[in-house]
């Protein structure tokens, strides 16, 4: 099993070691362009590492980390001893043939970067929002040809409120469509904050009852409810989406409770996002268990046709995102 070599190496968001940045800095692990699935149009998504839920079935695991750091595939390490030679810190060394990080790793990246055999990857870069915003900047004709613009997704993107509300503002101020994907488990000031400058909300609905809520992300659904609530009362435009995963949230009770719930709020469409498993070989090398991940199953289009009838029942339409 693939494991960080010292526990603790990696310092989860909400733990002490996260970086200290600056308002106009955030940690990004991926700016993905041309992206079709985020948002209306072709969107250049950004993604901010950090997140406060624990999702078994999270497809970007490494957004939980709360800073920049290097992950490692022992399986590809051919033990050549050129990440402890790179390191300047002294964090890395080998004892009896196993590669050894101390918890200083600061993350810098260095050791990946002369790495042979592709054992290691920095995951997560400080960035400002000059510069996040010069490469958004670069696809306006894309955004506007399709109806597109840039959003904000994670992990948690809403975590650093300053540095999202930034990015959020630099962007309207170029004419630029924007959108934020969000689990909602965040203060409602932090809503309140953002609304002015965010022209969709995506949020999640990943379970209703708030006991199993906690089961599976970690955190209670009241926040979640709550800041739906108000987004709905203030006028703001929200996507509602429920990441389907067999047997945690796809039975009778739990959609009818979600399909209660959005008519009540007067929305009558649901975004579904089934499970796919392509995250487990990060999961491998972030060094966690996936004993409970790999348990779940991938949706078959009967269980999606099941759900989608079910719905359907409720007066709520669906969409099926990729």
């Amino acid at each position: 099993m693939l494991r960080a070599p010292v526990a603790g190496m990696l310092k989860m968001c909400g733990e002490e070691g996260a970086p200290s940045l600056r308002s106009e800095q955030g940690v990004v692990f991926d700016i993905q362009r041309f992206s079709i699935h985020d948002g209306p149009g072709i969107r250049t998504t950004v993604f901010l590492m950090g997140c406060n839920l624990r999702c078994e079935w999270c497809q970007n695991p490494e957004s939980f980390l709360a800073g920049p750091t290097v992950i490692f595939d022992e399986q590809a390490c051919t033990g050549c001893r050129q990440c402890a030679a790179t390191c300047e810190h002294g964090a890395v060394w080998f004892n009896k043939g196993k590669r050894v990080v101390a918890p200083s790793c600061i993350g810098c990246g260095r050791c990946a970067a002369t790495c042979r055999s592709n054992a290691l990857e920095k995951v997560g870069d400080v960035q400002n929002v000059d510069a996040i915003i010069a490469e958004v900047l670069e696809d306006v004709p894309f955004y506007n040809n399709s109806g597109g613009g840039m959003t904000l997704s994670g992990g948690e993107p809403l975590l650093r409120v300053e540095f999202a509300t930034t990015l959020l503002q630099r962007a309207k101020s170029h004419g630029i469509h924007t959108c934020v994907e969000t689990a909602g488990a965040v203060l409602t000031e932090t809503f309140t904050a953002v609304m002015p400058y965010v022209d969709l909300f995506y949020l999640d609905l990943k379970h209703m009852d708030e006991k199993v809520h906690v089961s599976l992300t970690g955190k209670s659904n009241q926040q979640i409810l709550a800041n739906a609530d108000m987004l709905i009362r203030q006028g703001a435009a929200v996507e509602f989406r429920m990441p389907l995963i067999p047997e945690r949230n796809d039975h009778p009770e739990n959609l009818d409770r979600i399909a209660a719930f959005l008519r009540d709020h007067g929305v009558h469409q649901l975004r579904l996002l089934p499970y796919r498993p392509y995250y487990l070989d990060k999961l491998r090398k972030l060094g966690r268990s996936s004993t409970t991940a790999s348990s779940i199953g991938t949706p078959t289009p009967a269980d999606l046709d099941r759900v989608r009838s079910h719905l359907l029942r409720q007066r709520i339409s669906t969409v099926v995102d990729a």
